[in-house]
């Protein structure tokens, strides 16, 4: 037997024969979708767990934080002018690039926060692992927020990734401002 790692594919050649393993993609999920819900308590703890699996076992788990429109995409809040632009965000395009770039969100999605979960032994890890973080939005500020997962199986075949949110961050104390400076 040779065995040869080609990129996203393991093959192996015995003889003149070609066998190739587990080349489909791991799947991931989130448990909560979060889709657009709003966040205006301090300190803007939001919630992410879900889980990753495949055939040949799970290698690594890679979560991300994106910033996707800044505070000045938080301004209109409460009124409806702010739900006509939130209700059509697709997190999925927007990180993708697929989806125009919102006020505060750069001309591409910023990542704040990648965080990767590696197993040491990729041989022992089992068929799904389950995966969980908290998110203080707080330290981040207003603005709205986009999570991403993306799993490595042990074959080395990368997911295309799977999306929550969007989640809007969008603190009393900023609303109760923005108040006073139109009143």
């Amino acid at each position: 037997w040779i065995h040869l790692d080609v990129g996203e594919n393991n093959i192996s050649l015995f003889g003149n024969h070609r066998v190739n393993f587990d080349e489909e993609q791991p799947e991931s999920f989130f448990d909560d979708l979060l889709a657009h819900l709003v966040f205006d308590r301090e300190p803007g703890l939001v919630n992410t767990s879900g889980g990753s699996r495949d055939t040949s076992g799970i290698r690594e788990v890679n979560m991300s934080l994106y910033r996707v429109a800044g505070e000045e995409a938080t301004v209109n809040f409460p009124g409806r002018s702010f739900f006509d632009v939130f209700t059509e965000i697709d997190c999925r395009n927007i990180i993708r690039g697929h989806d125009e770039p919102l006020p505060g969100g750069g001309t591409i999605p910023i990542e704040i926060v990648p965080l990767s979960l590696t197993s040491v032994e990729p041989i022992t890890v089992p068929l799904s692992v389950s995966w969980r973080q908290t998110w203080n939005l707080h330290d981040f500020g207003s603005g709205i927020y986009c999570f991403a997962v993306k799993a490595t199986d042990n074959a080395g075949n990368t997911e295309e990734t799977a999306f929550a949110g969007p989640v809007a961050y969008i603190p009393t104390t900023h609303i109760a401002e923005e108040t006073e400076i139109v009143s």
